[in-house]
Formats: structure tokens, sequence, C-alpha cells
């Protein structure tokens, strides 16, 4: 990821994201609009599921990126043992003549360079959203 910025928040649970894929160097980035909203979790469903959706004409074309017009996606994220997460995600993307292994392959290294990333698992600033209990 080579940017991300919150657009617009609608509410607590749904917001528009700008963002920026970096490429190889004989690629240009892609970059996307992404419609996302949250499904919390409550008392009778233990998960939280976001449903992310590519909104292509939310922003005109910023050349020389290439604008990703699917990127669509559902992620669940559902607490297990102690304080381990199970991250599903089901999702279909579009991204010009990149790769079809491309995809998938960033996204995955993109979340383990995350979750390794100590600046970010021990991060204490507040979130930009409310906690919702139930």
């Amino acid at each position: 990821m080579k940017e991300a910025k919150l657009l617009k928040t609608i509410s607590d649970t749904e917001f528009y994201s700008y963002l920026v894929y970096h490429q190889h160097a004989k690629q240009n980035a892609r970059d996307v609009i992404i419609h996302t909203k949250i499904e919390p979790m409550t008392a009778s469903k233990p998960y939280v599921v976001f449903r992310l959706k590519a909104i292509s004409d939310y922003l005109p074309l910023d050349p020389p990126h290439i604008r990703m017009l699917t990127d669509d996606a559902t992620i669940k994220l559902t607490p297990i043992a102690g304080n381990q997460t199970r991250y599903e995600i089901e999702g279909t993307a579009f991204a010009g003549d990149m790769p079809v292994w491309a995809l998938p392959y960033y996204t995955i290294r993109g979340l383990e360079r995350r979750v390794k990333d100590r600046s970010v698992t021990y991060d204490k600033s507040p979130l930009p959203f409310k906690i919702m209990t139930y």
C-alpha cells in the first residue's frame, strides 16, 4: 500500500476511503475508492463483517495511476481462543494488466507486514471510530 486516506465518514459503520497500491517498477500504481460498510459484532453474531465495494466514479481519475474498477470484498473477523482472531476474506478485483496471482499475493503479504509491525500492533492512539458494545 502506497497511500491510504479517509475521504468521507457517513457513520461509525460506513465510510469512503482512497487507496493507492504500489506496483512493480514496470507498472503504474493502481488507485481505488472503496465504500466500506461494517456490520458490528453482536451477542447473537460473534464476529465483525466488513463489506467493501469499489466506487470508480467517486473521484476524477488521477494519472498516472490506473483506476481499479472492481475491488470488492467481504472480510469476516472472528475472535477465537486467547488473543487470536480468525481472518476470512473473499473478494473480486480487477487491476488491469496485473497478473491474476499478484493481487491475492500482495494482499496477504501486506497483511503479514502489518501484523508483524510493532508500531501497528502496539499502537495506543485513539481509533478513528467508536467501539460498539453489545
